[in-house]
């Protein structure tokens, strides 16, 4: 089971999320996919690893990963962005490719910020291609070949003259978006600690939790959508032999897997007739061991 785990995860271009590692192993549990991702991923990282040697890019660029409850205020901040900024290096090999891959979080694109990750992810004496950031301007004097090269009133573009670092910079979005559907961090919620009654059985809580911001306010809508949808557009059904099974198209959806998965699992055969007329009431002057003859 460890060696095809480590076989998928080495072979996934796009990454792999404990979801998707759960199904393709059949394992029964996402929080053991989960842990055994996560021991994969921290076996990947070496402590002590070797820095990277050069011709190197270095570069930054903006991530939409934010505390949702505390979100990440815009002002003071340059461009009046309230997302996160990640200073990035980026391993060049000759005649094409890239090599090592390093990332950090920063709080701005000052000097303090990006040059001890330049120092601590680059080796002394390596060629570094930057932008015309002020920021970088130290590094000749810290022992390294730098190259500034000013994005301003040029002619090449951008995402050409830094290939490596625009090149990484979008990948890395497309992994959090098409992977993991956006990072978060996630704080202990009082919703948690209430009633986990479903919401079809008290509306009205539901949606007081949805508004004060407990769950997911921005979501709060869409999901109220779905339950009105399954209930023919109330949000509670009293009748208890129909409330439980819900109508219209996204109940029939919900059935169509439920049988597909059934079907994979082989548990769709019909039930055996069972034959009553073997058995017999036992007599009332009978010892208990008549049960058994």
């Amino acid at each position: 089971m460890w060696l095809a785990a480590a076989w998928y995860l080495t072979n996934q271009k796009q990454g792999v999320s404990a979801l998707r590692l759960q199904r393709v192993l059949g394992l029964g549990s996402h929080q053991i996919a989960w842990t055994r991702l996560h021991r994969f991923r921290r076996a990947m990282v070496r402590p002590d690893r070797d820095r990277l040697k050069g011709p190197g890019e270095v570069g930054e660029t903006y991530l939409a990963i934010t505390d949702r409850e505390e979100p990440i205020s815009p002002v003071g901040r340059k461009n009046k962005t309230s997302k996160l900024r990640v200073v990035l290096a980026v391993e060049l090999l000759q005649p094409k490719g890239f090599g090592r891959i390093r990332l950090r979080r920063i709080e701005n694109d000052s000097d303090e910020c990006v040059v001890p990750f330049v120092q601590a992810c680059i080796e002394p004496g390596a060629q570094v291609r930057t932008d015309g950031s002020a920021a970088y301007r130290s590094l000749s004097g810290l022992g390294y070949d730098h190259q500034r090269t000013v994005m301003l009133g040029s002619d090449v573009p951008a995402h050409v003259s830094m290939v490596g670092v625009h090149r990484v910079a979008s990948l890395v979005k497309r992994w959090i978006l098409g992977t993991h559907h956006g990072f978060w961090r996630r704080r202990p919620r009082r919703a948690r600690r209430r009633s986990t009654t479903p919401c079809c059985d008290c509306p009205g809580r539901w949606r007081r939790c949805f508004g004060n911001g407990y769950s997911l306010p921005e979501r709060a809508a869409r999901v109220m959508a779905r339950v009105q949808d399954l209930r023919g557009g109330k949000d509670y059904d009293a009748d208890f032999s129909t409330r439980m099974k819900g109508s219209g198209p996204w109940a029939e959806l919900i059935r169509q897997r439920v049988r597909k998965a059934a079907a994979r699992h082989a548990l769709t055969g019909e039930r055996v007739a069972l034959d009553t007329s073997r058995f017999r009431p036992p007599r009332f002057d009978a010892a208990q061991r008549e049960l058994f003859a």
